[in-house]
């Protein structure tokens, strides 16, 4: 399991993540193989953030890696909706030679980064999984395909326009420049998502409650943005530390951050 906080908005896109990597033994008991390596990386040559949840490792082959890889390919194309939809294919062939166990486990990559669209740069999510549901007690099901959707539109309509593939559209598009023209974040969470969003939303509301006190410090936003997808994290991973069986937590180890603003430049608090 991973915890992964995203938050996007016209001044900034901050990714945030644990670094538990996690598995069970032939016994059926929880192994923690991994406690400080990051889950996101920086892809600079699109600005843009690359996040992932799912499946870590299979064997030898290690989703990191392979990432860094595409990352790395200059044959890859070179805007962000393309690039996104060509490492769709690519992660579906990859899943599938490796073994349908490989597949049956499941993944999901965000890829975040701003677009040109009339004159302006937006912020767009990418999101390419073969997940296709989530339960109420934050199980995810798994597919027969990889797909590639943009996310933003979906999520800020609370899905009233189901077909995604549409979300390209100039008026899709325009809606979205409205939306973060009027200052307004998006926060995408994964992972134990009933449990992440609970305290994400809990956070939020704090976050409100000190602006509209007038106690929030509003010299930074990028900062502020920053704070809270790291707050997110830090306080799902302290949860489980504090309040679940020590075999069933699945969060935790180093908290991580990458921030990229609409001039390519990027920050990051734990130095990835």
């Amino acid at each position: 399991m991973t915890a992964t906080c995203a938050i996007l908005s016209k001044q900034a896109i901050t990714f945030s993540c644990d670094s538990f990597i996690t598995s069970l033994n032939s016994n059926g008991d929880l192994i923690i193989e991994e406690a400080q390596q990051s889950k996101i990386l920086k892809l600079e040559r699109l600005h843009a953030v690359i996040g992932y949840w799912g499946l870590a490792r299979y064997g030898t082959w290690k989703t990191r890696d392979w990432l860094n890889e595409q990352v790395r390919d200059l044959t890859m194309p070179n805007t962000l909706e393309l690039w996104s939809k060509e490492l769709s294919v690519r992660l579906d062939q990859k899943l599938r030679s490796l073994s349908n166990q490989a597949w049956s486990y499941g993944i999901g990559i965000h890829v975040a980064g701003y677009e040109s669209f009339e004159g302006e740069l937006l912020p767009e999510m990418y999101l390419v999984t073969n997940y296709s549901g989530i339960s109420e007690t934050g199980g995810y099901s798994v597919g027969n395909e990889m797909s590639a959707t943009r996310r933003t539109y979906f999520d800020s309509t609370g899905g009233q326009h189901p077909n995604v593939y549409e979300h390209g559209n100039p008026q899709y598009r325009n809606a979205m420049k409205t939306f973060f023209s009027e200052r307004r974040w998006m926060l995408f969470n994964n992972g134990d998502t009933p449990l992440f969003g609970t305290i994400a939303n809990g956070i939020g509301r704090a976050v409100n409650l000190a602006l509209s006190r007038g106690n929030l410090d509003r010299s930074s936003p990028m900062e502020t943005q920053r704070n809270y997808a790291f707050m997110v994290i830090r306080t799902v991973s302290e949860f489980e530390r504090l309040f679940f069986r020590e075999d069933s937590r699945v969060v935790g180890g180093r908290p991580h951050d990458i921030t990229v603003l609409p001039d390519r430049t990027y920050f990051s608090s734990s130095g990835d």
